[in-house]
């Protein structure tokens, strides 16, 4: 599950349930997220639309569920929603309709061939189709005006971070680290992220090589889509680096508190991101997470040690280095005002509280029973 569909779940598990009825529209077919949303009892129909004549079939489903529904605004959420969605919805109905960008760059060569053409339809009708249009980056923000959006219509609500649910959790940590064969007092540094080029994981591994030279007992654990020993592409980059029974391969996890409560250090070390959920996930856990100067990475982390400006694997190698060798008093500061960054700037109720007023201010409609579809 990526960022984007784990904001959506966070939001819609924080939104006031006595003001505004959510109901979910997938385009695609269920996943881990859609359960997740049905456990909140939200409602969730998918329509698995794909190309050709079942995407036709699936647009007229979807221009019949929300004549059914009757909403008082729709909300999309990623750019193919936003293209096939909005369009719909403005081409059948008057309902007012908010977009959602939740990509870092809009003109990175990373984006698949019909997403790139599905960009530039939602380029060339943002200034007619949405009401709003909420962006989670302020670096996001700039790029795609630069593509056309217009800017007054533009919204920057950064993702935000369920603090409850992601805290340090020592035992939860100790737990992991016996189950994988790491001992207690062995420095770990982490990285999570599904197995893209833009993630960097060869990169990490490159940064680990050089970490392992410097501290001889160090251990680092990989999670995400795909991060498993069936990976042959990672498994290579690994055995080459003569990192084999240092590196652990978590593949995907649902106990993210103790992935990021096992690790010393975290790591963000990507070439493109919007609002990275990782880097507050694991500042929440107390864990300092060291990030490169891409999308809001920097804004999160806020501390200067923690940030990169150039993507280099000898600055990644010292700025984890120096977290690894800090004094523990020291270090308790840094892993508190993590945590204290993420409470103040980022909280999830926060965000909930700025995406209602948005919803209010395009419906027109003041705090009462309304409904968004989303």
């Amino acid at each position: 599950m990526g960022g984007a569909e784990m904001m959506l779940y966070n939001l819609l598990s924080h939104i006031d349930r006595q003001e505004f009825q959510p109901n979910v529209i997938s385009l695609g077919e269920g996943g881990v997220v859609d359960q997740m949303i049905r456990d909140l009892g939200i409602p969730i129909e998918g329509l698995d639309l794909g190309t050709g004549f079942s995407s036709i079939v699936g647009s007229v489903r979807l221009i019949k569920l929300l004549r059914s529904q009757s909403p008082d605004l729709v909300q999309t959420w990623m750019y193919h929603a936003d293209f096939l969605a909005g369009l719909a919805v403005r081409l059948s109905t008057r309902l007012p309709v908010i977009w959602g960008v939740h990509s870092g760059s809009p003109i990175r060569d990373k984006h698949k061939k019909t997403t790139s053409l599905v960009i530039k339809a939602c380029s060339l009708l943002a200034s007619v189709v949405p009401k709003k249009i909420i962006v989670c980056s302020q670096s996001s923000a700039d790029k795609h005006v630069g593509i056309g959006y217009p800017e007054e219509k533009l919204v920057y609500i950064g993702n935000g971070f369920d603090i409850e649910r992601f805290h340090h959790d020592a035992r939860a940590g100790q737990t992991l680290r016996t189950g994988i064969g790491v001992d207690q007092s062995a420095p770990v540094v982490g990285m999570v992220a599904r197995f893209h080029p833009v993630k960097g994981h060869q990169f990490f591994i490159d940064i680990a090589k050089k970490i392992k030279h410097l501290q001889p007992d160090a251990h680092f654990l990989l999670c995400g889509d795909q991060i498993d020993q069936a990976n042959a592409r990672l498994s290579q980059w690994i055995e080459s680096a003569r990192l084999g029974g240092f590196v652990h391969l978590l593949g995907q996890r649902s106990d993210m508190r103790a992935v990021y409560s096992a690790m010393n250090v975290a790591v963000l070390c990507s070439t493109s991101e919007a609002f990275p959920m990782v880097v507050g996930e694991s500042m929440a856990c107390e864990t300092p997470c060291v990030v490169s100067d891409v999308g809001d990475a920097a804004l999160i982390a806020g501390d200067p040690r923690l940030i990169c400006s150039d993507r280099l694997v000898s600055m990644f190698s010292e700025k984890i280095g120096q977290l690894l060798d800090m004094e523990k008093s020291d270090l308790e500061v840094l892993r508190r005002s993590c945590r204290r960054r993420v409470v103040e700037h980022f909280s999830l109720d926060k965000v909930a509280r700025r995406y209602e007023q948005v919803y209010r201010d395009v419906s027109g409609l003041k705090p009462a029973a309304s409904d968004a579809a989303t």
